[in-house]
């Protein structure tokens, strides 16, 4: 059972994060105070993420960071992503020093371009047509969110707005779409 995190911005990049490399929960590590999330088949990435078991932030501090990297530096892993709402300067230098280690903090986000941040807003759009309607419309005469001229569906408004921000290239504000999207998946749960 995944672990609810308690911070909306930590939240939506888990989920961005979760969907963009398919890794799931993967169960609390006590030792370093966060939850990991690991590849589904064996692929090659695992992600840290400081929140304690209650779901509550953690912060990421350089002794904290350094037993992580040197849990993980000799491994098979090809990526670990170290992610913490709260966390200090010297954790975020550290990582960044060590090659297949990447931390994501507010300040220092994942730079994704439209292709990946429009692949993972279809995937999670694919994901929540399904839990609502139980089907992926094949065509957009199909998609139940549009009736009579009128929008009926946020999953629908927020994916065809997603649309027009791609084609502008407005990265942030397709990070925007996505973290509405989690917003509209948590609402439904």
């Amino acid at each position: 059972m995944a672990l609810k995190v308690n911070s909306d911005w930590l939240d939506t990049e888990v989920e961005l994060v979760k969907t963009l490399h398919g890794v799931r929960f993967s169960g609390y590590d006590d030792e370093n105070c966060t939850a990991d999330y690991k590849s589904k088949e064996g692929e090659d990435t695992i992600v840290k993420v400081f929140v304690d078991k209650d779901g509550q932030v953690g912060k990421a501090d350089l002794e904290s960071v350094k037993q992580i990297v040197s849990k993980y530096d000799d491994t098979d892993y090809g990526e670990i992503i170290i992610m913490a709402e709260k966390y200090t300067p010297s954790a975020v230098d550290y990582v960044n020093g060590q090659d297949s280690f990447t931390m994501v903090t507010p300040k220092t986000k994942m730079n994704l371009g439209v292709p990946e941040l429009l692949s993972v807003i279809q995937s999670l759009t694919k994901k929540l047509c399904i839990r609502r309607c139980g089907k992926v419309p094949e065509t957009e005469d199909d998609c139940e969110g549009y009736k009579k001229g009128k929008l009926v569906c946020p999953v629908r408004c927020i994916c065809d707005n997603a649309d027009f921000h791609a084609e502008r290239g407005w990265v942030r504000q397709l990070r925007i779409d996505f973290e509405n999207l989690v917003k509209v998946e948590k609402a439904n749960q």
